[in-house]
């Protein structure tokens, strides 16, 4: 027994769904040319500071000139106005300029008392208390004892001068460590022969060689 089922042609030159083309790339002439990215720029940002010039005269609206101020300031120290010459290596030469030391304590073993008291009874707190007790000494307007008006106002000076004895004791040695130190100076006479020599000691004039990372003496 046969079953007859419909066969399927196809015609010449149809086409399936199965065979339908796919769309074709488009053609590498027919594409739009690429744009170029633009390139990475490193933004600076730069700014410029005007310098004035200390050897160009002035104008009108730039300022005081600075010669004049620098003349003015050799009149002040009594100069004339003429300008300082200094010899290298010649010591005899350097003894109208000051020393190279340093002093940054305010007293002195004589000084200490008068300028101590007089410092401290700059203070209108400290008046106040010196005139109640000069007050409290006489008989007539006592209050309490003569003693016990003189203790707290002595007590307050003592403390105070004991404190800036103290303070001032070690800017003393702070001093004398920083006068004290050494530097290498060329020695006067010599093909180019540096000696230690004591800050203290260094003079206008004098050449000192200063390596890296050590402080100026001066």
């Amino acid at each position: 027994m046969t079953s007859e089922r419909p066969l399927l042609t196809t015609t010449p030159g149809a086409s399936t769904p199965d065979d339908v083309p796919s769309p074709r790339p488009p053609a590498a002439s027919q594409l739009p040319p690429a744009q170029p990215e633009p390139p990475l720029r490193a933004e600076r940002l730069a700014f410029s500071v005007e310098v004035p010039d200390p050897f160009r005269p002035s104008r009108r609206g730039d300022g005081p000139d600075p010669s004049a101020s620098s003349q003015r300031e050799r009149e002040d120290d009594g100069d004339g106005g003429e300008s300082r010459a200094v010899t290298i290596g010649d010591p005899s030469t350097s003894e109208v300029f000051p020393g190279n030391a340093i002093r940054t304590a305010k007293y002195s073993v004589l000084t200490f008392l008068p300028r101590n008291l007089f410092e401290q009874f700059r203070r209108l707190s400290y008046i106040y208390f010196l005139v109640i007790t000069v007050l409290n000494q006489l008989p007539q307007v006592a209050v309490f004892g003569r003693g016990a008006s003189v203790l707290p106002l002595a007590f307050v000076l003592f403390v105070t001068a004991v404190k800036d004895a103290y303070e001032d004791l070690r800017r003393h040695r702070s001093d004398r460590q920083e006068n004290n130190r050494l530097a290498s100076v060329l020695v006067p006479g010599t093909d180019g022969e540096f000696q230690p020599k004591k800050w203290r000691k260094i003079r206008v004039g004098d050449v000192v060689r200063v390596a890296s990372s050590e402080t100026l003496p001066a």
